[in-house]
């Protein structure tokens, strides 16, 4: 297993325990990387089924991505996710 994903693991259960609704959050579907950088006021929903990991912040899997590129999440006020309809394992949704 990767160290960054080890390192993953406070933010990620905090980030999720904080911002999404109980029963969603032990879940755990939102991944954020140690060093992406996140500023988020208020709850995020996530419509549709959830699974573990659905939500990668800061990883940098897709190959137009530059893993030394910084990631930022900014939510103002409370956002809803919706799948669009990919893959269940996609890692592009919107709000």
């Amino acid at each position: 297993m990767k160290i960054s994903i080890l390192l993953s693991i406070p933010k990620t259960l905090l980030f999720n325990l904080l911002h999404l609704p109980l029963r969603q959050a032990l879940k755990v579907p939102i991944w954020i990387h140690c060093r992406a950088k996140t500023n988020v006021r208020g709850k995020v929903t996530i419509e549709n089924s959830i699974h573990t990991a659905m939500i990668r912040i800061g990883f940098h899997t897709c190959p137009e991505c530059n893993p030394a590129d910084e990631t930022r999440l900014s939510i103002s006020t409370g956002e809803t996710v919706r799948e669009l309809g990919l893959a269940r394992n996609s890692q592009y949704f919107t709000n």
